[in-house]
């Protein structure tokens, strides 16, 4: 783990950057609510072909909470400091959720940092202005503690969340240790913003994940937006919610695999 301090506003960004004296590197960009050890379950098997960068989001994890209203921008450039402090020309780049808007944020803006780019459980527009507000209110009357259940209700399977108990304590620790400025700027953000019609401009070749069973963003939805992306294609993972990483890592890792190793067309 490392900090960087940012450059523009007083604000410590928390990131790890593995070396793994690849030739390829791949950045991954956590969701609303969670923090970098999302990851953890997918890095030790992609550590074998890949250098890795992770990093907390404002106000997530170990990063410093926002002090004003955070776009999806905002977001892109904290992750492009990171990159330009650490040296990496280039790299591959998947983002959940809120991550798979700020990934392609980067894709468009920032288009030779990004090599391929995997967009999971996301799309350019998720959810609505109602929704996010509906949300944003909830939280300003029950904190996050009021949320978490239906936070783990609608983001897991019922198979899972039966079976797979430690697993879903360990994520209802993770979103509890989101900060409350953190929470809410990143649903702003979700809510504010809508890449739809700037997502043509994303020339990197583009695999939109989806789970069968996810709640939050669904695989239709997925799907759908996927047609926004011309060099794109969707993959609609069986049996899985809405965080993949976590509840279906090697199914997740080998996705990921195929999809970076296919040559381009």
């Amino acid at each position: 783990m490392a900090k960087l301090e940012h450059k523009e506003i007083q604000l410590q960004l928390n990131y790890s950057w593995e070396d793994n004296s690849r030739e390829e590197s791949l950045l991954l960009i956590h969701s609303l609510g969670t923090n970098l050890t999302i990851w953890d379950q997918v890095l030790e098997a992609l550590s074998k072909e890949y250098n890795l960068l992770t990093l907390d989001l404002r106000g997530h994890g170990q990063s410093d909470p926002p002090t004003s209203t955070t776009s999806i921008k905002d977001y892109a450039m904290d992750v492009e400091q990171i990159i330009d402090h650490i040296g990496v020309g280039q790299l591959h780049v998947i983002g959940l959720c809120l991550g798979g808007l700020i990934a392609q944020y980067l894709a468009i803006y920032k288009q030779t940092k990004v090599g391929k780019l995997i967009v999971s459980n996301s799309a350019p527009k998720i959810g609505s202005k109602e929704l996010w507000n509906e949300r944003i209110d909830a939280f300003k009357e029950f904190g996050l503690e009021g949320l978490v259940d239906s936070t783990i209700e609608r983001s897991f399977t019922e198979s899972f969340k039966t079976l797979e108990i430690e697993q879903i304590e360990n994520f209802r620790k993770m979103f509890l240790t989101t900060s409350s400025e953190g929470y809410i700027a990143a649903c702003e953000s979700l809510r504010d913003e809508d890449l739809r019609t700037e997502t043509k401009r994303i020339k990197a070749e583009t695999l939109f994940i989806g789970g069968e069973e996810d709640q939050v963003v669904t695989a239709k939805y997925v799907e759908d937006h996927s047609l926004y992306i011309r060099n794109s294609k969707a993959y609609i993972m069986p049996g899985v919610g809405h965080l993949p990483c976590f509840e279906k890592p090697k199914e997740y890792v080998e996705i990921i695999r195929q999809f970076l190793h296919l040559e381009p067309a």
